[in-house]
């Protein structure tokens, strides 16, 4: 009896031990697969994105390397042509709610000692295409502004901003303007930029659901929300909306500086188990990357294999009580 109850003993300890491994090593591999899933599917849509984001700013570079000689012109001819031919470009741009050429006073009106931006926007107002000109300070403007920086290989990608067109329009759109300079002898002289609106990323974004539960975001720059499931916090900052995890895991300083990182946490309301990514999504030669975060819940991930788990462990129990009878009967 005693020699029946150590051998059941100890194969009953070995057997739970294989199993235990088993459904431990299957745990952790669907959890890694996962992982590698998100990680690519996160890479393809931030690269998506960059396309996205960069062949727009194209537009502005065109133009800018065009008009880098227009100072050359007369001020009559340089506005008339400018004119024409930014006009000519949005026309052919639907994405564009806007295209605008800026140039420094004392540039493009030589001679005068007034300080400031002559401001040339091109702009579009139901079907119809306007055109308006005026006169701007240089000062309120955003420390990463090109009229700051006044570098000629910089480029800027606006933080977003609320938008609304006014005249019976009462919902705001959320924009971004990205810009390229103008430069004219080696000397920064102005700036061309475009105005989209950030409706397409948003969908974009939107439409990255890897897992029932999981969702995916936009930070820009300076971590504002520009896209989220919860429209309700678009414009607001990360720490404001997450101030707990912005300060344990440092989350908006890594997006100013362009890293890629993820982390475990739980969910401050449900307590579940998530993991967290966030990929840098780089403007050429901005120097103010932007972030696609995506949230992903483990039980979402262990789905699958718990399925196969409980089957595991039911085969496991008919395994043991059989092993049981077989060693009693012998």
């Amino acid at each position: 009896a005693k020699m029946f109850v150590l051998l059941v003993g100890v194969s009953t300890l070995i057997y739970i031990s294989v199993f235990a491994y088993l459904i431990f090593s299957m745990r952790n591999e669907s959890i890694r697969e996962a992982k590698e899933m998100v990680s690519k599917a996160i890479e393809e849509t931030s690269k998506s994105v960059e396309d996205q984001l960069n062949n727009d700013l194209m537009v502005t570079q065109t133009l800018a390397n065009g008009f880098q000689n227009f100072l050359d012109y007369p001020v009559n001819k340089r506005i008339e042509l400018q004119k024409d031919i930014v006009e000519s470009v949005l026309s052919k741009s639907p994405k564009f709610t806007s295209l605008w050429v800026h140039w420094d006073l004392a540039d493009f009106f030589p001679g005068t000692n007034t300080v400031g931006r002559i401001r040339f926007n091109v702009f579009r107002a139901g079907d119809s295409i306007k055109f308006k000109e005026d006169t701007a300070s240089l000062s309120h403007l955003s420390s990463n502004s090109l009229w700051n920086i006044r570098s000629g290989n910089r480029t800027s990608v606006l933080e977003p901003y609320f938008y609304s067109y006014g005249h019976g329009y009462d919902k705001k759109i959320m924009m971004t303007s990205l810009v390229s300079p103008i430069v004219y002898k080696g000397k920064f002289v102005g700036t061309v930029g475009c105005d989209i609106v950030l409706d397409e990323l948003q969908k974009r974004i939107q439409n990255l659901r890897l897992f029932k539960n999981s969702y995916a975001f936009l930070l820009s720059n300076e971590a504002i929300y520009v896209s989220h499931p919860d429209t309700s916090i678009l414009g607001q900052k990360f720490v404001e909306v997450n101030p707990d995890e912005d300060k344990q895991y440092n989350i908006t300083e890594k997006i100013k500086s362009g890293q890629s990182f993820s982390f475990s946490a739980k969910h401050t309301e449900t307590g579940k188990e998530l993991m967290v990514y966030f990929v840098p999504i780089e403007v050429k030669n901005s120097q103010t990357p932007w972030s696609l975060g995506v949230i992903v819940q483990i039980e979402d991930i262990l789905k699958t294999s718990n399925g196969v788990i409980w089957w595991m462990i039911v085969v496991g129990i008919l395994g043991l009580l059989l092993m049981a009878l077989l060693i009693a009967t012998f």
